[in-house]
């Protein structure tokens, strides 16, 4: 499992595209982040999850959109994160709207993770 957190400011994100990203992300960065091979680093677009939120009144010093990528860490992944951010930024910033700031950051984290509960079907 691999969580993407958008945050963004919904007076000037429009909702096609907040669309169009969170029907584009999966396929990104599990394709980026993924470790062929490996039995807990390979990805599908299945394993990304994403949770979106928009900015408050008690929000400051923020900008109109911040993704932030949380993955699990792996030397591989570590060797060449920049590459890999820039990879997924850089496959993203043609829906990004021109003239905002935005970006994007990758967190390796030192993580375990299991799913409870019934498998859906």
């Amino acid at each position: 499992m691999l969580r993407v957190e958008i945050s963004m400011d919904p007076g000037i994100i429009g909702d096609a595209t907040m669309r169009y990203l969170i029907d584009l992300l999966p396929d990104i960065v599990s394709k980026v982040m993924s470790i062929p091979g490996h039995p807990d680093g390979e990805l599908v677009p299945g394993d990304i999850e994403i949770l979106v939120q928009e900015f408050g009144k008690w929000d400051v010093n923020t900008n109109p959109l911040e993704i932030v990528i949380h993955a699990s860490y792996f030397p591989a992944r570590a060797n060449n994160l920049d590459e890999r951010q820039k990879e997924i930024s850089d496959g993203i910033k043609n829906c990004v709207p021109l003239g905002i700031k935005w970006y994007v950051c990758v967190f390796l984290l030192y993580a375990s993770f299991q799913n409870f509960g019934p498998e859906e079907g």
